[in-house]
């Protein structure tokens, strides 16, 4: 699936049971013909606070997703590339300065509250999806 249709695609409002910035990622690689990342680590929450707390019990998106990708087998991306996957660093409503993102080739997009959100951001890591 190109990103374009992917980002075109309807989508529930955010929340956190079924649409938000890791279910959003983990539709994505999977589009891409991956596993799900999430199923992989066994990542299951409910609610803002259990989501929060699996993060952090975790060690942060970062080192979640990091597993999570190792598992299903795709490698890290030191200059993402349009479609590639990442963790940038970016505040949230939440108050995390974590997020779940995709790389557009010009800017990180990421699903939040208000849906989609395209912005420059550091990338704190990187998988070519």
């Amino acid at each position: 699936m190109r990103l374009a249709t992917f980002l075109a695609l309807p989508r529930p409002p955010f929340d956190y049971r079924q649409s938000d910035c890791c279910r959003w990622l983990d539709a994505w690689v999977q589009a891409r013909g991956h596993a799900s990342p999430m199923a992989a680590i066994g990542m299951a929450y409910d609610s803002e606070r259990s989501a929060l707390r699996r993060i952090r019990e975790g060690g942060g998106l970062v080192a979640l997703w990091s597993k999570a990708m190792g598992l299903i087998g795709v490698p890290e991306a030191a200059t993402p590339v349009c479609g590639n996957i990442g963790i940038i660093a970016c505040g949230t409503d939440a108050g995390e300065h974590e997020v779940a993102a995709i790389y557009t080739g010009e800017r990180w997009v990421a699903l939040g509250q208000q849906g989609l959100d395209f912005s420059p951001a550091q990338h704190l890591r990187a998988w070519g999806v």
